[in-house]
């Protein structure tokens, strides 16, 4: 393509990437960062947009950059743009998407017109999948992945039916048997339980639960972190037990994040009212929706705050939402997805947090850029290594 072309193209890239916060093809992200690291105002003019993604804030985009000049322009220059592919975006006007791109336009009157091009190829760490494995009480382990089947056991009939487990009881069984299913790092899953509850799990987590919930509880076992959509049944009480927190419900929305290796165990609740509690230690809390309860192991106390709750359990659909999220809890969050670790390379000048959101359904590259763009370190992946540097 010649070059008004490909400056047409990437326009619409930097619009589908900053109002729709699609994801890209690897093709349209390597020639989006292929830009991004050939020039430092590049970068500067990304970010800049980047920060003010508001609706209310994409006149000051253009204002950025010289109108009195780049107005001139514009009817002539953005001509090619209004034939861009209609398909505009799911809640985004075609006006937001034309002032943005106006920007963007404004900005390549400024840019000098580049001697050649060189196209850099990044290789490419693809995000989790839905995966797992059910191990049942008989010791048998079954893979599961995005596929359809019906396994049929000695106590129950169990539907996988794309990436969910569903389980059918006979009313006549009376024996308690327990199942466990397993998320490894790079994978996400959800199962419906016998009483109607649906759970999903996130990357590095297991659940015990009974194939058919017998006696006045539902009670499951949890390491790592799930979202709970339990089923009302006044008469019997569900309890999601992490380790030494108990979470008791009657019916209810709420997500448990426990995993071993963090100091601190959340229960945040969405909808409904739980109650959570620690072995050993005196007291209870009860929650309301839109907070959390944190426990925390190293100083051996429980506290409640409120927070954005549904937005936190938003990494069912793949987004991370951070507020004030310290550097370590961010990249151990990428690592069980991506199923890669991190190094730091430097010791760092800085403690970095993050506030904002990123789509972990997009390359690991791509990720760990926006990281960058939104004032962290600098990034290099090498043989599925993070490594961690200070910023040139």
């Amino acid at each position: 393509m010649d070059r008004v072309e490909r400056k047409i193209w990437l326009s619409e890239i930097i619009v589908r990437k900053l109002i729709a916060e699609e994801t890209l093809s690897q093709d349209e992200s390597e020639q989006l960062w292929e830009w991004l690291e050939s020039s430092e105002k590049n970068k500067e003019f990304y970010e800049r947009m980047f920060l003010q993604k508001e609706l209310r804030d994409y006149e000051d985009i253009v204002s950025l950059y010289d109108q009195e000049r780049g107005w001139r322009e514009v009817n002539v220059r953005l001509r090619p743009v209004r034939k861009m592919r209609r398909r505009l975006w799911t809640g985004v006007a075609a006006s937001v998407a034309f002032v943005l791109a106006a920007g963007v336009w404004l900005y390549w009157a400024k840019e000098p017109e580049p001697r050649q091009e060189v196209t850099v190829r990044i290789s490419q760490i693809e995000p989790g999948k839905r995966q797992a494995v059910l191990h049942l009480a008989s010791g048998e382990q079954i893979r599961l992945e995005e596929k359809d089947t019906t396994l049929l056991t000695g106590y129950s009939d169990i539907r996988v039916d794309k990436g969910q487990i569903e389980y059918g009881v006979r009313e006549t069984d009376t024996a308690e048997v327990y199942n466990m299913i397993t998320v490894p790092r790079g994978g996400v899953y959800s199962l419906v339980l016998s009483d109607g509850s649906t759970v999903y799990l996130n990357s590095e987590s297991a659940l015990r639960y009974p194939v058919k919930f017998q006696g006045g509880t539902r009670k499951v076992q949890l390491q790592g972190e799930a979202y709970f959509d339990v089923a009302a049944d006044a008469s019997r009480p569900f309890v999601v037990q992490s380790g030494n927190m108990r979470v008791r419900v009657l019916g209810t929305q709420f997500n448990v994040s426990a995993y071993p290796e963090s100091m601190e165990y959340q229960t945040t609740l969405v909808e409904g009212k739980v109650e959570v509690g620690v072995r050993g230690m005196k007291g209870s809390r009860i929650l309301q929706p839109g907070t959390q309860a944190v426990w925390d192991k190293k100083e051996g106390r429980m506290f409640v705050r409120e927070v954005a709750a549904e937005a936190l359990a938003q990494w069912r659909d793949g987004i991370i939402v951070m507020n004030g999220e310290k550097l370590d809890n961010v990249m151990r969050a990428l690592c069980r997805w991506y199923d890669v670790r991190y190094e730091y390379q430097d010791s760092l000048k800085e403690n970095y947090t993050f506030t904002g959101r990123i789509n972990r359904n997009e390359y690991l590259n791509d990720v760990l850029k926006t990281l960058t763009l939104m004032g962290g370190p600098q990034f290099e992946i090498r043989d599925s290594v993070i490594y961690i540097k200070n910023r040139k």
